[in-house]
């Protein structure tokens, strides 16, 4: 998952323009590593499909220097590639973290 970049995107042809798209981001892992979003290194990381999740007001509030972080990095424009990063990190930032004994029946 660290290793994950996009070079452009595009809904449908022609529709989103892909200039300024591409990050200085060589990947996500680069992206995580120096917004700090991923101080622990874990086995399996939860992730959300379809952009739909649930989190506690705690979940968010612990998180505060997080959130300055992305604002000022997705200030930047609307469809670029750090927005794809920041999808595939909500449901990390925001979930509990798995219960380490639990890892056993995922792996």
């Amino acid at each position: 998952m660290r290793t994950f970049h996009n070079e452009g995107y595009s809904r449908e042809k022609d529709r989103d323009k892909s200039i300024g798209f591409k990050s200085k981001y060589k990947n996500l892992g680069e992206f995580w590593d120096e917004l700090e979003l991923f101080p622990i290194q874990r086995p399996f990381i939860p992730v959300c499909y379809g952009g739909i999740f649930m989190t506690t007001r705690y979940q968010i509030e612990k998180q505060f220097n997080t959130w300055e972080k992305l604002v000022d990095v997705l200030a930047r424009s609307d469809i670029i590639e750090e927005g794809h990063f920041v999808e595939r990190a909500w449901s990390t930032q925001l979930s509990k973290p798995l219960n380490p004994e639990k890892n056993f029946y995922l792996a």
